[in-house]
């Protein structure tokens, strides 16, 4: 089964009550996901054949409110499929805006 790994990511996200947009967000709220593949990797070779293939991928979350319970709460539900989940915590002085970069894996098995 091949995993389509964008409506995983959305998935996971989607009781967190966000937008939760590939790459971009254009929308009018302050407090949005966005999200893409850092890099794709094969490893576990045997003879020859890759058998898993490895998904890294960064989860930004925006809010110019409180983060406090939402970086709580997009850790937790990333926990539940993704592996090494870990943020870093930035914030954007022009805009105002706390960013939450979350770093995660999915580790695909391959037939």
């Amino acid at each position: 089964r091949i995993i389509n790994i964008n409506q995983l990511v959305e998935e996971t996200l989607r009781n967190i009550g966000l937008n939760v947009s590939y790459r971009k967000y254009s929308g009018p709220n302050d407090t949005y996901i966005t999200f893409f593949e850092v890099n794709n990797y094969d490893e576990d070779y045997s003879d020859g054949t890759n058998e898993i293939e490895v998904h890294s991928l960064q989860i930004d979350l925006f809010t110019k409110s409180d983060p406090t319970q939402l970086k709580k709460d997009i850790k937790q539900a990333l926990k539940r499929n993704f592996e090494d989940v870990t943020y870093q915590d930035l914030y954007e002085v022009d805009t105002k805006t706390y960013h939450f970069t979350f770093r995660c894996y999915f580790y695909e098995e391959k037939e």
